[in-house]
């Protein structure tokens, strides 16, 4: 059998696996996933309508964080029940956790893991989807495999020894006047640009959550409750984030273009934006933080990219990128001041 015939069949094994779980889900008796509907369903509707949230205003046996997953499924507003919500949102952190595990095939080991797991899913049933540990376990597997990943990246490929090498004479006034050098080339000045507007535009849409909460949504918040929700809200996006880099990056590639993932994911910033102004309230700013999630996930690796395409000169490439970082910081450090003094005025 073929690398890439052994690929597909893991991933149809995977897939087959949480088809039958969450089918058998609905057919099995003694409520398989009871916990989406008698649970994790009513919390998360207690949430977003400002009653109650569950580990601040009200005890509850998990950690505040659980709720986030559970509150991630209520915006999945296409589909009619929220246990299939539920099992979609798993199916989306496992096929994302699952993807990183088997790679492009090349590893035999790492393929066995994926049959290991595609065969325990469909041994386990719809327990392995419908608690919340179907959520922990795949970003569980998602650290340990990049804990892995950097402690080999680290071990097998040592710096060699710049004992020997032949430096410049260093001296503090070319070194000024050349950081910014790279700004005279066109293409990357207006690279740049884009760059710190854009991370302006996502920064905006983030710094003011806790105000937003507890003084534009309606039903508003208390302060409490905000404080608990922000990092709720920023959890929200994290999933999407992940997918679109793992997919924008590799497909920029293959088309071999950078300004069209570029505008879309402006474009989708845009959107994002007049969403709590259409409907001031939570579910509206959760709907928000998803699609910024999205469209950050597909600039940011286009982006990269396109900075290294443009460089102006290959010979100081590292100190170009390394201005590339300051529109990044510039746009994140101009948000907070800019948006408190918009608010101040209005």
């Amino acid at each position: 059998m073929t690398r890439h015939a052994r690929l597909v069949a893991v991933w149809v094994a995977f897939l087959l696996a949480h088809a039958a779980s969450i089918t058998l889900g609905w057919l099995w008796p003694n409520q398989p996933m009871g916990d989406t509907y008698l649970v994790y369903e009513p919390w998360s509707e207690l949430a977003l309508s400002g009653q109650a949230i569950m580990g601040v205003t009200d005890p509850w046996v998990y950690p505040p964080l659980a709720l986030a997953p559970m509150v991630l499924a209520q915006t999945l507003v296409w589909l009619p029940t929220y246990p299939l919500a539920w099992a979609v949102l798993v199916a989306i952190v496992d096929a994302v956790a699952f993807g990183v595990l088997v790679g492009r095939g090349s590893s035999r080991a790492r393929l066995a893991a994926g049959a290991y797991w595609a065969a325990f899913t469909a041994v386990l049933g719809p327990i392995a989807l419908f608690r919340l540990d179907a959520i922990t376990v795949p970003l569980a597997i998602l650290g340990l495999l990049v804990a892995i990943a950097t402690v080999l990246f680290v071990t097998r490929n040592r710096d060699e020894s710049s004992v020997g090498v032949e430096r410049e004479p260093f001296a503090w006034k070319p070194f000024l006047m050349g950081y910014a050098s790279a700004l005279k080339a066109r293409n990357y000045r207006w690279l740049w640009i884009s760059r710190a507007l854009f991370f302006f535009g996502y920064s905006t849409s983030t710094v003011l959550n806790l105000y937003m909460l507890q003084s534009y949504v309606r039903p508003a918040l208390s302060a409490a409750e905000a404080s608990a929700m922000v990092p709720i809200l920023g959890l929200a996006g994290i999933p999407f984030t992940l997918i679109a880099v793992a997919i924008s990056g590799r497909l920029s590639d293959r088309v071999g273009r950078r300004k069209p993932f570029i505008v879309v994911a402006s474009l989708l910033m845009t959107v994002s934006m007049a969403i709590p102004l259409i409907s001031p309230t939570l579910p509206a700013l959760f709907a928000q933080v998803i699609i910024t999630g999205l469209a950050f996930g597909i600039y940011l690796p286009v982006d990269n990219a396109m900075f290294i395409d443009v460089l102006p000169n290959p010979a100081r490439a590292g100190r170009d990128l390394g201005l590339a970082i300051v529109a990044m910081n510039l746009g994140q450090a101009l948000a907070p001041a800019l948006a408190a003094l918009v608010v101040s005025l209005m």
